[in-house]
């Protein structure tokens, strides 16, 4: 165990290194027996480069080749890349017989034997498949092609999908990952799929939000870790689209979102709202989002603040703060003053009321803004809250 640190911290300086510049194979630099400990704490294969600086067909290789992007992921989806160069390193072509340049060899992590090898130059689509031969030749592929059959037999257990999924993750096969958790939510028998196996494998895998395995955790709304699952998929794929700017992804977040909180009243469109007011602002569109909540909060939270739901005045709070934050325009920011104003004849609270006063400060209507900062201040120091930033705030008006 003594030595897997510097092993591992070995390969992340190289990575680094590659990292500043251009993007490469981040081959392995440590010595052989480091790689091969290495290469079977990572659970994959080594794949070997025997090279040398005077071998021209090694050197378009690296030009023309192993500067693909596609090579580049593929190989470092599949195998530890380990780069050996001939004559610094004679004891292990010889120990291979390597002679002909460039050799690419698979090699196994516990002992170094070969999997198999391929010479020459080669394009990028024959390196890939040739490596790609070697890697389902090694005990990975082959495990995972048990596993395949399996599954495709029809009499899998829990335990072999879940064994089968791990397999996929580790290699990079989403989507088949993905294909075969749909497949199991789809047509498994309920009995399955209600065991807190299956609820473990589900909630470990799913990754995607248009999928069985995404409406599983939907309808499983008494579960928290079902819940926490599918949120944490919804985050993930609405920062992608802030990201890329994305609206076809945006709406898709809305759509997965709906059928989330379809069987809870209302719940659904105050969620699509949270995730669609955060696009616009986060994507630089304030006077969208501002002509949204116009339409918005009268027709969808302002009718039902007095119905009891704290889903609704939550949501007033978080468009105020929104409004703190991203708006200057004058007019938005009275008439958001108005909201929080029936908000408040609901329920008073030293936060929501603080929050209110800054707004109302921001706009320009200093009487009120005094009004209910005061009050923040004087609830606040009634339950025991920190007030010194309203108190602050209330010295500067």
């Amino acid at each position: 165990m003594k030595h897997k640190l510097p092993i591992l911290l070995l390969f992340v300086i190289s990575t680094c290194t590659a990292a500043g510049a251009q993007e490469k194979i981040r081959w392995y630099r440590g010595k052989w027996h480091e790689a091969l400990m290495y290469a079977e704490q990572a659970g994959k294969p080594l794949l070997v480069e025997f090279t040398a600086q005077w071998c021209k067909p090694c050197k378009m290789m690296e030009a023309q080749v192993l500067s693909k992007k596609e090579v580049i992921t593929f190989v470092h989806r599949f195998f530890i890349p380990y780069q050996v160069d001939f004559d610094e390193n004679q004891w292990l072509a010889m120990r291979y017989q390597a002679f002909r340049l460039p050799a690419f060899m698979a090699a196994m992590p516990t002992d170094g034997s070969e999997i198999g090898r391929f010479t020459s130059y080669r394009e990028p689509d024959e390196f890939i498949e040739q490596a790609q031969l070697l890697f389902h030749r090694s005990p990975y592929g082959q495990t995972l092609d048990t596993f395949a059959s399996r599954w495709a037999s029809g009499h899998s257990s829990i335990q072999t999908i879940s064994e089968y999924l791990l397999l996929l993750k580790h290699f990079g096969y989403e989507d088949r990952q993905q294909a075969v958790l749909d497949s199991f939510c789809s047509h498994y028998p309920t009995d399955s799929l209600q065991t807190d196996a299956a609820v473990r494998m589900v909630t470990e895998y799913a990754s995607n939000i248009d999928g069985a395995a995404f409406d599983y955790l939907t309808t499983r709304s008494h579960d928290a870790a079902c819940q926490f699952r599918a949120q944490s998929l919804l985050e993930t794929y609405f920062k992608s689209s802030v990201a890329g700017s994305d609206e076809g992804q945006l709406q898709k977040v809305l759509a997965a979102c709906g059928k989330m909180y379809a069987e809870q009243a209302h719940r659904d469109t105050l969620e699509c709202n949270y995730f669609h007011t955060r696009y616009l602002l986060e994507t630089g569109q304030t006077p969208a989002f501002i002509t949204m909540m116009q339409v918005w909060v009268p027709e969808h939270v302002l009718p039902y603040l007095a119905s009891g739901e704290n889903d609704y005045l939550k949501c007033l709070d978080r468009i105020c703060w929104q409004y703190n934050r991203y708006v200057s325009d004058g007019t938005a920011l009275s008439e958001a003053c108005d909201w929080m104003q029936q908000a408040l004849q609901i329920e008073h609270t030293p936060s929501r009321l603080a929050s209110a006063g800054k707004l109302a400060r921001k706009a320009a209507q200093k009487k009120q803004s005094e009004v209910w900062l005061r009050e923040a201040v004087s609830m606040g120091q009634q339950q025991g809250l920190p007030t010194h930033d309203w108190e602050k705030l209330l010295a500067e008006q």
